[in-house]
């Protein structure tokens, strides 16, 4: 309902009518990158700009960043099989004050009981000074 009032604000004011189409662009860009994107990275961030096929994604702080520039030509690719004309993904640090939003993985699922048995046999007949056996045992113990 919102967009609705907002899409007649925009095409009723007079000095925004120019700008209406670019706001409505962004804002279908924004609900498909809603939907592309995980979750905890969507909330850390938000479609700025697209121009000649370059989108600009500002994130919330490096670690977003960091995480989006990585995704960046797979965010790409969903953006142009949706119809969307993006050639790029461009992503940039936004920092204001309010910004204090920290990247966190979404939750993990529990190991079951059968998975945490099969890995701690796995980890039984490897070498005592194996990383891998050390890392088996690690991730059975923080599992709970």
């Amino acid at each position: 309902m919102a967009d609705k009032s907002l899409d007649n604000y925009l095409k009723s004011a007079q000095e925004l009518v120019r700008i209406a189409p670019q706001a409505e662009r962004l804002a279908r860009l924004q609900r498909a990158y809603a939907e592309i994107a995980p979750a905890y990275l969507v909330r850390g961030s938000l479609v700025a700009n697209v121009k000649a096929g370059k989108l600009v994604i500002h994130a919330a702080n490096g670690a977003f960043a960091a995480k989006l520039k990585q995704l960046s030509p797979r965010l790409a690719e969903e953006f142009r099989r949706r119809g969307f004309q993006v050639t790029e993904v461009e992503v940039r640090v936004q920092v204001t004050a309010s910004n204090d939003i920290r990247l966190t993985a979404p939750p993990r699922a529990p190991l079951s009981e059968e998975t945490k048995r099969r890995l701690m046999d796995l980890a039984g007949v490897l070498p005592e000074d194996s990383p891998v056996r050390c890392a088996l045992i690690r991730l059975v113990d923080r599992s709970g």
